[in-house]
Order: C-alpha cells, then structure tokens, then sequence
C-alpha cells in the first residue's frame, strides 16, 4: 500500500497514480494525487491528470477547481490549461467548467471561442451565468478604478447578451467600457469578433463602429455605419445620435456631414439636415459647394419643403451665386403666398448685393406684383436705373410686366418712356409721354423731357412737349422764352409749335402780346391757319366781338368750314360762359340746321344770361315753322316757358306738341301736367301725369312729387292715389306703391279690379315680391277668388315671415266663410312661421284627415316642426299620430323615442303607443328594444327582461344584440343579470353565463335557487364545465348543503386535479362539515406540494387552532378518558403546562395507563428529554401504537438504526419513505466515523 505519510514526491505520486488509473481505481489515483500536490511547477501534470480524474468520475465542479488552482499556480502554463478544459468541456458540458473556459479564453483574448462554450449549455444554465456576471456588473458600476478582471467580466456578460439576442442589454453593459483608454485595443479586437459572428445585428455593427471611433480609426466607422444604414432602417436613430457626437479628422468631416445628412434624410427629417449643413457652412465657407450639394439632393426628395429651399437660397447668396439664389426664392413663392414678406427681404438683401443683377430686378419685381405692390414694384425699377442705367431692355420688359397690372401707373410710363427714348425709340417714347401728358401727369413729363433734350435739344417733339408740361406746370413764361429761343434759331418752325403758343394763351392771357405778333408773321405763311389761332387768341383774352366777327369770316369759307366749327367749340369749352361764343355757334348751326347742336348753345347760353333768350326766340320760332316735329326746339322752348313760370304758355306749347307727337309726347304729357298742378287745375293734371309714366324716359319721381301735391290738398282723389301708385311702380318703389294700391282698394273697394290687374302687371316685373304678393292675396279676398287668395297670402308669408301677423287675421277671418283643406293646410303653415307650433300641428292633422293628398306635405311639414323644435313634445306625438293611421310604424316608433329621448316624463304616453304598435303588428322587433329601454330607465328590470325574453322568443336572431346592450347596461340589477346570464349561455357563452351567474351570486343570494337549476341546464349539456362546479360549491357552502358541495368538489378535482385553491375549498368544507381531521389531514398533504408553504401552514395552524379550541370547550369531564383526550389535544396544540397538568392523576385502567404513558412520553420528548421518554416507553411492548413513539425518541437521540429497525419489526403500512430515511442516517454516520479515523480525527 501506498505511503501516504512519507514525503511528497510529485513524479513518483504521478507513477503510482498511473499505475491505479491502468488498473482501474480511480479512487485510490486521486487520493495519490491529491496528497502529493505541491505550490511549484513540478505538480502542473498532477493537478492536469486530477482534473481529469475528477471529470472521469462526474466530480466536474471539483475538475474545474483543481484546473483554478492550476492556473493561479502556474499562470504561465494557461495554453495547456485551455487546451485541457476545451477537451473536458465539449466531452460534457457543465456550467462551472462553461464559466472558467471563457474566463480563460478572454483573458487570452480568443474572443471567436465564446460562442463555441456556450452553444454547449442549456438556456437554464446561460441564465445562471446572466445573473452572476449581472451581479458581478452592479459591484464593478460602484467602483473608481476598473481593474482588468472586471473589463474581463464585463466582456464575458456583454458576450452572453448578445449571445441571448438582448443587443441592446450587451451595448448597455459594455457602454461604460467603451471609454477606458488601457482597454481600448482589446476591446477593438473583441468587438470585431462580436460583429463578424453577429453580422445580421445591427447592434453589434454599431458597437463595433462606436470602438473603432475611440481608437481613431474614423475611415472604418463610417464604412460601417454605412452598411448598418442600408441593411437595417430601424437603427437609423441610434446612427444619428452617434455619428451627430463624432469628431473625424478634417479630410473626413464633409463624408460625415454628407452621411448624417442623409440618415435625417431617411428617417424624414429634412429639418435636422439643413441645420447641419448649414452648421457645416458657418465653421468654413469653402464648404460651401459640399453644403449646396446637401442641400439640392434634400429639394430633389422634398420639392416643396420651405425650409430647405429658404436654406439653399442663403446659401446661394453666401456663395455670391445670386441668381440661382433668386430661383430659389421663386419657388418659395409659387409654393406658398404666405411667405412673400420673408422673401422679398430675400430679395432686398440680394438687391443690395447685386442691383443691377437682372434676374434679382426680375424676381422683386414679380413678387412685388403678386401682392399687387405696384408701386414698390417701380422702386425697384426706380433703384436699378439709378444704379446702372445702361439696362434697358431688362427695364422695358418689368416695365412692361408693371404696366400689364396698372396700366395707367404714371412713374412706370415715365420710366418707359426714358427707356425707349435712350435706347432710341422715340415713337413708343413720345406715345408713352403724350398719354402722361394727356393724364394730367405734367411733372413726369417734364421731367422726362428735361433728361432728354439734354442729349437732344433741337429735336422738335420733346420740345413741344417740354413746353407743354411746362404750361401745365404754370411756367407758361418759361415755357414762351423756350420756344422763342427756339423759334430764332428755326422761325420756319412756327406751324409744329401754334398747339403750344395756343395753350400759353389759353392759360396766361396777358402773354398774347407777345404770342399775337407771331400770330400775324405767321399770316404771310399760312391765312387760314393764322386767322383761326388770332380767333381763338382773341377769344381767351376776352375779346369776343374780335373773335366773333373772325369765325363769322371764316365760316363762309366752304373749304375749311368744319375745322372753324371744330375751333369754335374748341374755343367754347374753354371759355363756357361766354354768351357771344355761345349765341354765334347756336346761329351758325340754327343756319346749318344742326338744331341739337344749336339748342344745346342755346340753352347754355340762357343759363348764363337768361336774356339771351329774347335775343334769338324768333330764330327758335323760325325753326319750327320749317321743322314743326324738331323735338328739341319745342322741347326748349317749353322749358323756357316752365322755368320763367309761363304756365299758360307751357300748357299751350305743351299742348302743340303732344298733337305733334302722339304717344311719343311723354315729356310734354309731365310738363302738361306740372303746369296744371302749379296753375290749380289737379283733376285735370292726374291723366297728363299718368301719361308721362308711359315711355322709354323715368319721371315717376317728378310724378310722384306733383300727386303727393294733389293728395295734401285732397285726400280723398281716388284717381290721384292710383296714379300715385302706378309711379311709385314705375319708381321700383314696390312696398310704397303696394301700400297706395291697398288705400285706393279701400277709399274705393269698386277700384278693386282695376287694382287688382296693376298688381298683377306689378308682380310680372318684381317676381316673388313678398309685400305685392300679399297686396294681391288681399285684393283676391275682396274679389272672393279665394282659392287664390290662400294660396297667394301664404306664399307671402313664405317670402317675407313679418306678413305672418297680417296673414293670420285673414285666415282666421276666411275659415269661418269658406272653410277649406287647402286653407287648412296653409293656416298650418302660417302658424308654424308663426312659431305657433302646437295651432300648426292641430291643422296640419286636419288637413290630411280631409283629404288624402295632403299627407305626404303635411309630413314634411311637420318633420320641418320637429327639426326646429326638438324638445316640441306636442308637434312629435302629432306627426307620430299620422305615421301611425297610415302603417309606417317605423318613423312613428322613431318620433315615439325622440318623444322619449327629449322628456322621459311622457313615459306613460310611450308605453301606451308602443303598446298600439305591437298590438298592430307583434313581430315589431324595434318596438320591443324602446320598450325594454323605457322599462330600463324606469328600473322596472324585470318587466324589461321580460320584454327581452320575448323578442328573443320572437326573434332568436336578435340575442346577440340583446347581449350586448345588456352588457353595456351599467345598473344591472339581479334580473338584468340573471336574464343576461341566460342569454349568454344560449348562445354557447358558458364561460361569461358563469361569471355573470358569479357576480349575480355576489349581490343578490336569493336568486341562489334559480342559478342552481342554470348549472344543472349547463350540466347536462357539459359536464366536464369546472367552472360550473365551482359555482356550484360557493352556493351549496352558503346554503350549508355541504354533502352536495363535497360531491361537486369531487367532479372539480377530476377535471382540474392537484389544484391548490380546489383542495382549499374542500377542506374548508369538512371543517365546516366537523370533520376537522380530514380537512388537517387535505391540508398536510397540501403543504408537501405547494410553493406558498407559509400560507398553508398559516391556515393548518388556523384551522387547528380553531378545533381544538371547539373540542376543549366541548370537553367538560373529569373521568381518565375526559382528561386523557384533554392532555392529547394540549400536546397537540403545544400547551405542554396544560398538558402535564392533565397528566397528573392515576389512570384506573389498561387502556388508560397504556394512553398515559404514550402522552407523558410525548410531553418528555416535546420537552427535549428523549432518554425520560424511553425510561418511560420501557414498560410498554412495541407495536402498532407505540412503534411510532419509539421511532421518534430513537431519532431524537440520533440512532436512526434502531429507529428504522421497531418501524421495520411492525410493518406499519406508509412507512416505507421513513425507513428508508433512517437507515440512509445511519449509513451516514458511519461512514463519517470512518473519514475521521482517516484523517486522524476522532
């Protein structure tokens, strides 16, 4: 045998171990090993071949301790460690050796290894490793310094995340890791491995991408980061708040820049974008092509995103490429008007850049003209010119593009005209110009002429027009000192000039000495011309008799007779109240026969002077007798007559003509009869003034002033009012002339029909006037048309509601004579613009109870009433009412709810009209729900469940939707529920019928009974429903039928078997039963099985706490057998005091003695003093009875042989399991007696 006391000798100890291990003893080659194990290297191949021994013989956890101590021993031998344990590892798995191996492989960084150990384990064991490496996690968050066992642990808990697929969990526990300088490098390399495993984890890439950040290695992590963003659209947030906190090297920012830019691309936020790039743009403006590249690729995905165009528009401007700048801005405004204020600041701050950029002038003034802006539109134009002149055709197209808007703006003309007058288009230039000066926009035009006959001052037509504007400008001084000194140096000359040298005159008289001279050199040239400017020149000073005698010369000559006429009346509106001017041209073309023409001088002249009259009426009288139907000569002659009140004269003459002119005398007819009125005669004057209403020309304002004359004085002119009536008409004075119609009707009710056909002419030009209409209706009951008359008052009311009050006197007065449906009808209309609702419903009911085609307008109607009003009760019940006569049960039964709905106190009244309904028709399903509704509401749940018990019987289709009101219905009652329930289980909902039996049970135990016979119903369909059952039991306990609960239970545990809750219940039910033991003997059992032991060891102590109180209240004698269960039940309660206190007397039999001493046995035991016990137990046999007894002191005296050997000897049936447990004890301390004679212990 072995030494094992001698020396320790390490190469012998692995000889011998050898030669155990060829031989088969395995146990004896460790025992060699482990007592030759030294702390050098000489025991490396002892501590290996140990470990091997341990694996051999299933002591793994053993193994993989030895191969620890190995490795703390000679660190330097850890390859062969690894290779040792890699090959004990993948033999058989366990989770000691798991956990070391990778220890060792992160420690000699073979990071590929990891996944390797742990596809060998369960998920049971990875979750252990979790939980440690978790915990090994917390304690390493607490600390300052991190040492390299804890990075390691931390790698290995990271590894195992991921290897469990929680990504984010691995990425949360390596985070604080990442930014450990000394760790970096090794933590590089373990995550390329993670990533390269873990290709399709999106995570792993970006832990992968975030390390490689820290290491500097930024042209990696951008690669990386790229291809996560095209594989996975998920990790699109984690990248941006990455890559937004990186920091490349300058040579790479524009490549991050670009690929942030486009992952807000991609997530949708061009916002986040544009603040980068142009972030970007502020820390160095040479990025700016890479920026406009951003930017442009952000417009092509989002055409239409303000921001990013107002973003690439600056960026424009900062890269001085104002023009595409403006195109940007463009796009602005064609996508949203709104933006125009902070666009045109765009512009201006472009303008001021470049003013004279062609596409900035362009775009301002476009966006200037959107808003209608005219005017700054031309300060830009206004701007631009004055910054650089020279372009003129950029000038002339805005110019033009302005002009299009306002073409009468008179700055933009003048700088057209500049324009085309530079760029040498004097035609448009002096159109443009002639047009200012003709609208009166003098100061524009000299202005413009100034500017231009500096570069052309000999040129003729800006001059005159120069003088021109001068002249209306007042300077006709300097105007006449401009074209004299012109006039020197070009006397021949003259004729292009006369317009202006007239225009001087015209404006400064007193200059004509200087300008007649001219006049009269200008003679020898030209007669004609000369004499007729003299003419004209002699007329603006003042001289008429001159001028007067020169047109008289002139117009003798045939040739040029018109141009005199023109320059007369030239002449005359200028000077209009010069009667010498004015009496020559009447005479002139009196003598032409051009009488209009001549008339009209005529007249002008009287208004000047009135005496002027008297100096040419001959002439008029002349005229007539040549042209008797010249209506304006006896048209002014009768005015003249009327204005000097020459009111016979005016009769007369307006007699003559109304012979003259017929029905075409109109005029003459009004001052027939203004005359009349003024002279007294006003029955004569009424005809000539209606006459005057008659014609192509308005007087019915004149008329009605000259009848308002007749009525003051007499009232009572019938024929005035009716007249008065027809103008007011005629006047488009419709409720005035209405008014004045319905007077004559009632001064004279025999006008009637006379009335009566002018209201009827008076509605063809006002159609659907509400006042004629009504006049008319009126007028028809005079007339006794009355179907027309109903017919018409109504309409009235239609139109204009304020005739309703007038209407309604009418109808109440005409029902009483010729009562009517068709007035019933329209007084029901009446009273409804009334608001009268309840008048209205009355004879809308009528009307279509008298006859049968005024039901369906009558239904409308009313609906309109119940729209309007829907709380009107009265106006519901009524059109419910007519629904009902004719059968539509349905829109009665609706109105019938909206009664309801609106005013729950007509309770009464719907249950009776529901009722009328379903006597009509008893399959009315809608009835039966409003019905049960009201029923409902009225907490009449009873009647309600039956309502729905019938329309189910009616209708079993309807259950469902019964159901589901039922279970939306908040205030169930047991009934409800009861009646809910049934359904439920009708429908096959057996599970929801027995929860709402459930609750039902809970609020109302007098419908146990009717719940009971459901289950049985449910029974018998399926018995196998546990549910049911345990209903059941809950309400035979309370009913205290606990036979028939113990016989439900036991239907229960056979179909949910081992179920705690149940097993509960029945022994809740014994105890209630009395039969405690059974429910103690259930619960024990139970407390074996249960994970919740300390609540079932509460209710055994409970429940035996609570019997044996009852059995010691219950036990009141002092004889041996009284005291004994007394004392046994104490023992049992722990009540040792009590117990040995019922212990002392003298047992007087066998029976007694023998339970005596069992008891006192027991108490000694309880009390911890086994040998008293057996003292005590020596006079009594073993056997059935005491075996137990003695087992018990033989185990708490620690000889569990002969504990197991009197349980043996009787053969209790049950105790197998115990003495089994003994004999194990027993062996057990032998064989420790053994060790520690071994081990030299004792």
């Amino acid at each position: 045998m072995f030494d094992i006391f001698s020396a320790k000798d390490p190469q012998k100890a692995l000889q011998k171990a050898n030669e155990y291990i060829e031989d088969g003893r395995a146990g004896s080659a460790i025992k060699v090993l482990e007592n030759n194990l030294t702390g050098g290297d000489d025991s490396f191949d002892l501590y290996l071949n140990l470990a091997r021994l341990y694996f051999g013989i299933e002591e793994r956890g053993r193994a993989v301790e030895i191969l620890r101590q190995a490795k703390s021993i000679i660190p330097s031998k850890t390859n062969e460690i690894v290779t040792l344990l890699s090959e004990l590892y993948y033999q058989h798995a366990s989770i000691d050796s798991a956990d070391f191996l990778m220890q060792l492989n992160i420690e000699q960084q073979g990071y590929g290894e990891i996944n390797k150990v742990l596809r060998q384990l369960s998920d049971r064991e990875i979750k252990l490793l979790l939980t440690r490496y978790d915990k090994l996690k917390q304690s390493i968050d607490n600390k300052r310094v991190v040492s390299k066992k804890d990075f390691e642990n931390v790698l290995i808990l990271t590894s195992l995340r991921f290897f469990v697929d929680e990504s984010e969990k691995a990425s949360e526990a390596i985070d604080s890791m990442i930014g450990v300088d000394i760790y970096s490098k090794q933590l590089l390399r373990w995550a390329e491995v993670i990533a390269r495993e873990r290709y399709n984890d999106w995570h792993a890439g970006l832990l992968l991408m975030r390390i490689q950040m820290v290491n500097q290695n930024f042209e990696g992590a951008i690669t990386i980061a790229q291809r996560i963003s095209e594989k996975f659209a998920e990790s699109i947030d984690s990248l941006i708040a990455i890559i937004s906190l990186a920091k490349p090297p300058e040579d790479l920012e524009t490549t991050y820049t670009k690929f942030l830019t486009d992952l807000y691309i991609k997530k949708g936020d061009p916002n986040a974008s544009i603040d980068l790039l142009t972030s970007l743009l502020e820390k160095d403006a040479k990025k700016a092509d890479d920026v406009i590249k951003g930017l442009r690729e952000l417009e092509r995905i989002n055409p239409k995103d303000l921001k990013i165009l107002y973003a690439l528009g600056d960026t424009y401007v900062k890269a001085n490429r104002i023009s595409l700048a403006i195109g940007e801005f463009d796009k602005i405004l064609e996508i949203d008007q709104a933006q125009y204020e902070k666009v045109i600041q765009k512009y201006k701050d472009a303008f001021n850049v470049e003013p004279n950029n062609p596409h900035v002038i362009d775009g301002l003034v476009k966006a200037y003209l959107s808003q209608n802006e005219i005017d700054s539109a031309v300060d830009i134009i206004d701007a631009a010119y004055k910054a650089d002149p020279g372009l003129l055709d950029e000038y002339i197209i805005n110019l033009n593009t302005i002009l299009e808007k306002n073409l009468n703006n008179a700055r933009a003309l003048y700088f057209l005209g500049l324009c085309y007058a530079h760029k040498g288009d004097h035609e448009n230039a002096l159109v443009i110009l002639e047009n200012l000066l003709a609208n009166e926009e003098f100061k524009y035009v000299y202005n413009a002429t100034e500017e231009i006959c500096k570069e052309k001052p000999d040129d003729l037509q800006y001059l005159n027009l120069r003088a021109k504007s001068m002249i209306m400008l007042g300077e006709e001084k300097n105007a006449l000192s401009l074209l004299n000194d012109y006039l020197k140096q070009a006397p021949d000359k003259t004729a292009a000039l006369l317009p202006a040298l007239d225009m001087i005159i015209s404006k400064h008289p007193k200059l004509s000495k200087i300008i007649i001279p001219i006049y009269e050199q200008f003679r020898k040239k030209d007669p004609f011309v000369a004499e007729l400017t003299l003419a004209r020149a002699y007329a603006f000073t003042g001289e008429y008799e001159k001028s007067v005698n020169i047109f008289e010369r002139l117009f003798t000559d045939e040739e040029h007779r018109d141009v005199t006429k023109r320059a007369l009346i030239e002449v005359i509106r200028e000077k209009s109240k010069a009667v010498p001017l004015l009496l020559a041209a009447a005479r002139i073309f009196m003598r032409e026969g051009e009488v209009e023409i001549a008339t009209q001088f005529f007249k002008t002249a009287q208004m000047v002077d009135p005496k002027a009259f008297f100096e040419i009426v001959d002439e008029f009288y002349d005229a007539l007798k040549t042209f008797p139907k010249d209506r304006e000569v006896r048209t002014l002659l009768v005015d003249t007559f009327y204005d000097r009140k020459l009111w016979d004269r005016v009769i007369e003459e307006s007699k003559r003509a109304i012979d003259v002119f017929g029905r075409e005398a109109q005029y003459f007819n009004l001052k027939l009869g203004q005359s009349l009125v003024e002279k007294g005669n006003l029955s004569d004057a009424v005809r000539p003034l209606m006459l005057s209403l008659d014609g192509a020309e308005d007087y019915s304002e004149v008329v009605i002033e000259s009848l308002d004359k007749i009525i003051n004085i007499n009232k009572s002119n019938v024929p005035a009012h009716f007249a008065r009536g027809r103008a007011l008409s005629k006047a488009r004075r419709i409720n005035e002339a209405v008014k004045e119609y319905l007077l004559t009707v009632r001064i004279l009710p025999a006008r009637a029909e006379y009335v009566y056909e002018e209201l009827k002419t008076l509605s063809s030009k006002a159609m659907a006037n509400p006042p004629i209409i009504f006049a008319m209706g009126s007028v028809e009951v005079i007339l006794e048309k009355y179907e027309d008359a109903i017919k018409h008052l109504l309409q009235s009311c239609e139109l204009d509601v304020t005739l309703v009050k007038r209407v309604i006197p009418l109808f109440e007065k005409l029902i009483n004579v010729a009562s009517s449906p068709l007035l019933e009808f329209a007084m029901a209309k009446v009273y409804h613009l009334a608001n009268l609702g309840s008048l209205a419903v009355k004879y809308y009911i009528k009307a279509q109870a008298d006859e049968r085609t005024y039901r369906e307008p009558a239904i409308s109607e009313m609906k309109k009433i119940c729209a309007e009003n829907p709380g009107d009760v009265e106006s519901h019940k009524g059109l419910a009412e007519i629904y009902f006569n004719y059968n539509d049960l349905e829109d009665s039964l609706d109105l019938v709810n909206d009664v309801y709905k609106s005013n729950t106190k007509e309770n009464k009244w719907v249950k009776n009209f529901i009722s009328s309904i379903l006597y009509k028709d008893q399959q009315h399903i809608p009835s039966y729900y409003l019905l049960a509704d009201v029923f409902l509401n009225e907490k009449e749940h009873k009647k309600a469940a039956e309502i729905y018990k019938k329309l189910i019987e009616i209708s079993p289709t309807e259950t469902t939707k019964v159901i589901n009101i039922l279970d939306d219905f908040k205030d169930k009652s047991g009934d409800i529920l009861l009646c809910l329930a049934n359904f439920h289980k009708d429908v096959g909902d057996i599970s929801k019928a027995i929860k709402l039996f459930d609750e039902l049970f809970a609020i109302d135990t007098s419908f146990a009974e009717a719940i009971i016979y459901q289950i049985k119903v449910i029974l018998k369909k399926n018995a196998k429903m546990a549910e049911a059952y345990l209903l059941a039991i809950k309400i035979f306990d309370f009913q205290k039928e606990y036979e028939r609960a113990v016989e439900a239970i036991k239907h229960v545990k056979e179909l949910m078997p081992d179920n705690e809750e149940i097993i509960l219940k029945e022994g809740h039910i014994y105890y209630e039963m009395g039969e405690v033991e059974k429910a103690i003997k259930l619960y024990t059992e139970l407390l074996g099985k249960t994970k919740n032991r300390k609540a079932i060891y509460r209710l055994i102590k409970k429940t035996r706490k609570q019997y044996f109180n009852e059995k010691i209240g219950m036990i009141k004698g002092d004889e041996d057998k009284d005291r004994l269960e007394r004392a046994n039940i104490y023992l049992l309660m722990n009540k040792l005091s009590m117990t040995g206190k019922e212990l002392q007397f003298i047992p007087q039999n066998n029976f007694s003695i023998k339970q005596h001493t069992l008891l006192k046995a027991k108490l000694y035991l309880k009390r911890n003093r086994p040998l008293n016990a057996l003292e005590m137990m020596k006079t009594l046999p073993v056997d059935e009875e005491t075996a137990c007894v003695y087992a018990d002191i033989y185990e708490t005296m620690g000889s569990y042989e002969a504990a197991a050997m009197v349980l043996r000897q009787i053969d209790i049936e049950g105790m197998a399991q115990r003495i089994a447990s003994d004999e194990k004890l027993a062996q057990d301390r032998r064989l420790a007696k053994g060790r520690y004679f071994i081990e030299g212990r004792s």
